[in-house]
């Protein structure tokens, strides 16, 4: 299957990639916003991060590269990492309020949450993961009305209130909610979707969640792109924008990410030498081992094993 690596196709290196950092509260992780949008944007741009979007007041279009998908007031619509788009206002339209609930998918889902855990939502995030063979915009979107439309404004209000006012706990608070909205959203968009997209995303979900399951139960062994391609049954360059809309990190960050989790436990809880626990978890050498560590946690593993 043909597919495009939104993280590095060359055309979008000159492209505007707004960061996390950028924000205007320059949170790391996270950023709850309402946008009043006066005017359309003109170019198409990337974020690092997941947002999603729900319009309050308003209607327009969210313009991907090859389509577009029509919002009103109510409408909810995601934008995995990296995905090319801009929005642009409706005929006569003055104004668009859109609430923006934009994170760090490993603030929300870090590499020991259960697979479980995911199903409730995946297939709404997979909304926003094109397909070559199937354009289908207009599912990017989600048209919300009575009780379930005030349910997910309750929690886009609450979600503002903690981020605003930041009291003790709110980072546990917000991620809850989020997950709940997540939730929320995923429930509807399997109520609403017919049985050919539903086919689809499932697929997506149940291969991501596959590869997951595997970096999980063999990260000591040599694993590489082609192998998770091959086990997804994806091209590895859709492989990638797959794996990386769903967790933000490319599949090396992610099992590096997991097998440096995996050695702080071995360090912790046994006399180990600092070389073996690298080789037990998976790492060639302990010169890549250490220095993977040091970036991910701050401080080299013969560091980390003298604080128990």
């Amino acid at each position: 299957m043909k597919g495009v690596n939104y993280s590095d196709k060359q055309e979008y290196k000159s492209m505007q990639l707004i960061k996390m950092q950028y924000n205007l509260s320059h949170h790391k992780s996270l950023f709850v916003n309402k946008h009043i949008f006066e005017e359309s944007q003109t170019e198409l741009h990337r974020h690092e991060y997941m947002q999603i979007n729900y319009v309050a007041e308003g209607n327009g279009f969210c313009e991907f590269e090859d389509g577009t998908a029509r919002f009103v007031q109510g409408s909810c619509f995601i934008i995995p990492p990296y995905v090319p788009h801009k929005i642009i206002l409706g005929e006569n339209v003055k104004k668009a309020e859109v609430f923006e609930v934009e994170f760090l998918t490993d603030f929300i889902f870090p590499p020991s949450h259960k697979l479980s855990d995911i199903e409730a939502y995946s297939d709404f995030i997979c909304l926003g993961i094109g397909d070559d063979s199937k354009k289908e915009y207009s599912k990017h979107i989600l048209n919300l009305e009575g009780k379930i439309c005030e349910k997910v404004e309750q929690i886009i209000e609450d979600a503002m209130y903690e981020y605003q006012n930041r009291e003790p706990g709110f980072e546990t608070v917000l991620r809850s909610l989020i997950l709940q909205l997540l939730t929320v959203l995923g429930r509807q968009y399997s109520l609403n979707s017919d049985e050919l997209a539903t086919d689809r995303y499932k697929k997506h979900r149940n291969e991501m969640l596959k590869v997951i399951d595997y970096i999980h139960s063999n990260y000591e062994k040599d694993i590489t792109l082609e192998s998770l391609s091959q086990l997804a049954n994806y091209s590895s360059s859709y492989f990638c924008t797959l794996f990386k809309s769903a967790t933000s990190k490319s599949y090396l960050e992610y099992l590096n990410h997991y097998r440096v989790k995996k050695s702080m436990e071995l360090l912790k809880n046994t006399d180990k030498r600092v070389i073996d626990v690298a080789l037990d978890v998976g790492f060639e050498n302990v010169t890549n081992f250490n220095r993977v560590f040091k970036k991910l946690i701050g401080m080299s593993p013969t560091q980390y094993k003298k604080l128990k």
